[in-house]
Order: structure tokens, then sequence, then C-alpha cells
């Protein structure tokens, strides 16, 4: 594979494996048959480990994800992602502040006052019109949260037991 990446953060989501790596790159590995055991992502301990060895465990995974680690995404400037198995959404804040979704928008979980799933990387617009710099991202399946630099907590999607 040539590059070693050392990964910072790694969230699954039930179409792709994200890896934060401690230089800010966001790595993309679309989930594949040969990555499954018995139905569900094989999981993977990745404390001081590199890409090159996250993938020892599972027979056939290792050339889908050396042929998937070439879709770098915002090299040097991703500081958080958030996804799990749960969910079709992910959320991504850059260097800037700035915080981006795609995926699944049902109950507007998105952030962009709609629920029209969003099939590419989109800023969430509502921030830089508030001149808030995003710090952090969490979610359930059908919310999100967005921490801010200053502390202040957004939330969005279904609030029906909040």
């Amino acid at each position: 594979m040539g590059n070693k990446f050392l990964v910072k953060k790694v969230v699954c989501s039930n179409k792709a494996i994200y890896l934060l790596t401690e230089c800010r790159c966001l790595l993309e590995i679309p989930i594949s048959p040969e990555m499954t055991v018995g139905g569900t992502i094989e999981s993977f301990n990745t404390h001081s480990r590199s890409v090159n060895h996250l993938f020892h465990q599972v027979e056939g995974a290792q050339l889908e994800a050396k042929q998937s680690l070439n879709r770098i995404k915002y090299r040097n400037k991703v500081v958080d992602v958030d996804t799990n198995m749960n969910s079709a959404h992910v959320l991504v804040v850059t260097a800037d502040g700035n915080v981006y979704s795609w995926g699944d928008n049902s109950y507007g979980k998105l952030g962009y006052g709609d629920i029209v799933e969003q099939i590419s990387l989109t800023v969430i617009q509502s921030f830089i019109n508030l001149k808030v710099n995003v710090k952090q991202v969490a979610f359930g399946s059908e919310h999100s949260l967005i921490l801010t630099q200053l502390g202040e907590m957004y939330a969005c999607g279904r609030n029906h037991k909040g």
C-alpha cells in the first residue's frame, strides 16, 4: 500500500467504514460482502494501529480496502466524523469549523431544514449564517447533535422523547 495512516477514529454506517486519521484525512471504505462475517461487519481494534493492519482478520477484505483507500476526502481538513450501523447518514466537521452531512434525511436529521435525502456531501449553511464554529458531532438514528467551539449544543431531527 505504500502510505501508512495512523487511525484516530473509526465509525461505521450501514454503507461504509470511515477512518479519521491523525493527519486529518477522512478515508471512506465502502462495505463489500468480503468485509462481513455472518452478515455483520467484523469489529476491529484500531488503537495504535495503521490502516495496513486494520483488515488482517477478514479474509479478502485487504484487497478491497487497498483499492478503496484511494478515496481520500478533505485531506488535512477533517477534525471529526460520526455515523453508526443503524443509520444511513454521516456528519463531518472540518478544521474551519464547518459541518457537512449527507445521506438519509428523515425527520430533518441532516440539519438543512427539510427532509430531502442528500446524495453528496453538503455544508449545513445555517451554521455559517450564524457564524458558529462547530467542534464535534454525534447522533442517533433519528437525530443529530452538533457541539460548537463555545460549548453550545444544537440538535436536529426527531424529538419525540426530549
